[in-house]
């Protein structure tokens, strides 16, 4: 009997763990990416091409080192259309296409915004 107890206390620890790992994974992205978003329609309109570029690059490799660990919490089909928004972004820079940026950046933020609140315990996503 204590054996099992223990295993399922483990067990228990366990999942609690794995899910507060994902909470604060999803959470440290989040503002990273907002973060970079922001500074990025900032350089766009001041019409800093280089910082930009370098902004959307910084973006990609924050999407890139953590789309593995993303895919393991949340469904691909979000996390892919995330990483296919800042795709279209860095290459938008690349090719300095103003208006297809403006769309993608909004669109990247809205989708890591509903990315967060769909992801985190608030009493909507419970009910």
């Amino acid at each position: 009997m204590k054996n099992k107890l223990l295993t399922v206390s483990i067990l228990i620890a366990l999942v609690l763990g794995a899910c507060a790992y994902e909470m604060i994974t999803i959470d440290n992205v989040f503002k990273d990416s907002c973060e970079i978003i922001d500074s990025m329609s900032d350089l766009e309109r001041q019409n800093k091409k280089d910082e930009l570029l370098e902004a959307s690059d910084k973006l990609y490799q924050l999407w890139g080192k953590k789309m593995p660990i993303l895919s393991m919490f949340v469904q691909h089909e979000i996390v892919d259309e995330i990483e296919q928004s800042i795709a279209i972004i860095k290459s938008s820079v690349e090719q300095d296409d103003s208006d297809t940026f403006q769309t993608e950046i909004t669109r990247a933020a809205i989708q890591i915004q509903s990315l967060r609140d769909t992801e985190f315990p608030y009493i909507e996503n419970i009910l």
